[in-house]
């Protein structure tokens, strides 16, 4: 069987609220699930394909300037002789033709899944809609485990690559929404892909690090940063938590003002941290630009709720500074 654990399990037992695709984004979401599946099982056929396409073009095109590539009958004189094709005679170009074909078929098919793969999560990245991402993960999840049911065992191993991405697509969902609790029990206790891997310590760490920096727990932040990933270590955003736990609001500032979001939702973190660091320095004029793009822009991510409160603790005077 496969490592894969049903969600619909994980519903009996509890442990997460279920949830139901919304009528409207029903289409949408089954497209983008489907493509994703779709693209991560069918890779290797798809590849094949377009490198057998390229070997026959690329053949057509050297035979266009060194004639036939198999044995052919010419005349000389009244006389029939059998000459050998450019395969024969420059044999080292099929190999040529061959590794080139194959170049460009892997590389085609990986753009493929990386636009399927991007396709859904700019939903967050650039939409900052948390809820739909982990609809459309949830959603995925169900569906790659529901495919897999119904296949033999000896196939069933294509399906591991699809379902590990939608397993990051919810935790990834879950921390967006401040659902650090979940997503750290999901995790420990109900991780079916590989552990012993690279994102999978990505995302524990990051979870718990996201934890400790919501209960403003120093101690335990200090504890799993110092032993985390260089990557992790080097992250400016997690730079940013410890400095705000630690009440140096002018270093997380500066390290803020150094950092360049690409898409939609790294802009809310950061923004985010600009109006932490402010309300603590009592600036609120300036926090107050900082929280207003937030709530434009934050859609479902818990920045954005997180904001909110902190406009409410504002008007009943509930903020303490420095």
């Amino acid at each position: 069987m496969l490592p894969f654990i049903r969600i619909t399990e994980l519903y009996r037992e509890g442990m997460f609220q279920k949830i139901y695709c919304k009528k409207g984004s029903v289409p949408e979401m089954e497209d983008k699930v489907a493509k994703i599946y779709k693209e991560f099982t069918f890779f290797k056929w798809k590849a094949a394909l377009i490198m057998i396409c390229f070997i026959i073009i690329l053949s057509l095109g050297v035979s266009i300037f060194l004639g036939s590539p198999f044995l052919y009958k010419e005349t000389i004189d009244f006389i029939y002789v059998w000459q050998p094709g450019w395969i024969i005679e420059k044999e080292y170009l099929i190999y040529v033709i061959v590794i080139i074909s194959a170049i460009v078929a892997s590389l085609m098919e990986t753009w493929n899944i990386q636009r399927a793969i991007a396709s859904v999560r700019n939903i967050l990245y650039k939409e900052c809609d948390a809820d739909l991402f982990l609809e459309i993960a949830d959603c995925g999840l169900k569906y790659v485990t529901n495919q897999s049911e119904h296949k033999n065992e000896k196939n069933k191993n294509k399906y591991k690559l699809a379902y590990t991405y939608f397993e990051r697509f919810y935790v990834e969902a879950l921390n967006a929404r401040g659902r650090y609790v979940a997503a750290l029990e999901y995790l420990e206790n109900y991780w079916g892909s590989k552990r012993n891997t690279t994102i999978y310590r990505l995302l524990i760490q990051n979870t718990k690090l996201n934890m400790a920096c919501e209960q403003e727990d120093k101690k335990a932040y200090d504890e799993v940063f110092n032993v985390a990933m260089q990557r992790i270590k080097k992250s400016k955003v997690m730079i940013v938590q410890r400095l705000i736990l630690e009440e140096d609001y002018h270093g997380a500032i500066e390290i803020l003002e150094a950092m360049k979001p690409r898409v939609c939702y790294e802009k809310v973190s950061q923004y985010w941290g600009f109006a932490k660091c402010y309300i603590k320095l009592g600036n609120y004029e300036k926090a107050k630009v900082y929280i207003d793009f937030i709530l434009e822009y934050g859609n479902s991510c818990v920045a954005k709720e997180k904001a909110k409160i902190l406009v409410q603790e504002i008007i009943n005077g509930q903020v303490s500074t420095l």
